[in-house]
């Protein structure tokens, strides 16, 4: 098995150095990438009776960003929690949670799905 990530499609071909730094520095210098785009998404005030209905039908709702909390009837996981307004202190939140911690179910389980600063926000 490799030890690094290998594409398996055989179409791909691999970006050089050259073509990152055109792409992530100077397309956006010239203007050919926006930093921001549009308005950030209408935010609904959550239903917290169904998030609460004591059913056994799963339901997941999402938080914002990587963030879901997942429901098995009264069985509450919360999923890549992610309540800061900065993302590792650099990325600006450009929407606040759709469900903020102190109105969270009780929790059986927080679940981090990988080791990226976007899915593991420590103060949260």
């Amino acid at each position: 098995m490799a030890r690094r990530y290998s594409n398996l499609n055989p179409q791909h071909r691999p970006h050089g150095a050259r073509a990152i730094l055109r792409w992530g520095v100077l397309d956006r210098l010239a203007g050919k990438r926006r930093g921001v785009v549009g308005e950030p998404a209408p935010r609904v005030e959550p239903d917290l009776s169904f998030i609460d209905a004591p059913d056994q039908v799963p339901r997941v709702t999402w938080i914002g960003h990587s963030s879901f909390l997942a429901s098995f009837g009264t069985c509450h996981v919360l999923l890549d929690p992610v309540f800061s307004d900065r993302i590792a202190s650099v990325i600006r939140r450009r929407c606040p949670p759709g469900l903020q911690p102190d109105r969270l179910p009780p929790l059986v389980a927080a679940l981090v799905t990988h080791c990226h600063y976007d899915h593991l926000d420590r103060p949260s």
